[in-house]
C-alpha cells in the first residue's frame, strides 16, 4: 500500500486507498468510480459476496476490472491435470525450463481448497456479475484474463 500511495502522490491524481475485506467494505452504497483487483479472487472465500459488495459500492456506469487467472482449475481436474502436465513435459523437451518448484505441494494443496479453484474462469465470473446486475460484461478467456464490467 505505501508503495501504491507514493505512485498516486507522484501522478499528482487524487486517489483514496482503503484496506478492508473484499465482501465487507464500511463504504456507503453508490460511492466508488472504479474498483480493481489483480490476481486476488482465486484467494477469495467468498467471491460470489465480493462481486455482490462491489456492485453495490459502484456508482451508476461504475465499472470494476478483475485481472486474474486460472491456473488451478487442474487441480479439481484430472483430465486438465493430465493436459498441464503433458505440454509442461513438451516445453521441458523443446528446451524451456520449468519454474514450477517440486509442483509447489503447499500452494496447490490450499489452491485446491479455494472456491475459485473448481470453476473455469472467466465464465464463472461472467455469470457471476451478470446475477449481481453488471449490465456490460467483456472478457477474454484465457488462462490469465482481464474482465470488465459496468454497473
Amino acid at each position: 500500500m505505501e508503495q501504491a500511495r507514493k505512485n498516486v502522490e507522484a501522478s499528482g491524481k487524487n486517489i483514496r486507498f482503503l484496506k478492508a475485506e473484499a465482501h465487507a467494505i464500511d463504504l456507503p452504497n453508490e460511492s466508488v468510480d472504479v474498483i480493481v483487483s489483480r490476481n486476488s479472487m482465486g484467494l477469495s472465500l467468498h467471491p460470489k459476496e465480493v462481486y455482490q459488495e462491489w456492485f453495490r459500492l459502484l456508482k451508476p456506469a461504475g465499472r470494476v476490472l478483475v485481472f486474474d487467472s486460472n491456473w488451478y482449475l487442474r487441480l479439481n481436474n484430472p483430465e486438465l491435470q493430465r493436459q498441464c502436465d503433458k505440454y509442461r513435459r513438451l516445453a521441458i523437451k523443446k528446451g524451456y525450463q520449468d519454474k514450477i518448484i517440486s509442483k509447489q505441494p503447499v500452494s496447490d494443496a490450499i489452491a485446491r481448497k479455494m472456491p475459485l479453484s473448481l470453476e473455469r474462469r472467466p465464465l464463472w465470473d461472467h455469470g457471476a456479475f451478470r446475477r449481481c446486475g453488471f449490465q456490460q460484461i467483456l472478457y477474454h478467456p484465457t488462462p490469465m484474463f482481464a474482465i470488465c464490467a459496468t454497473k
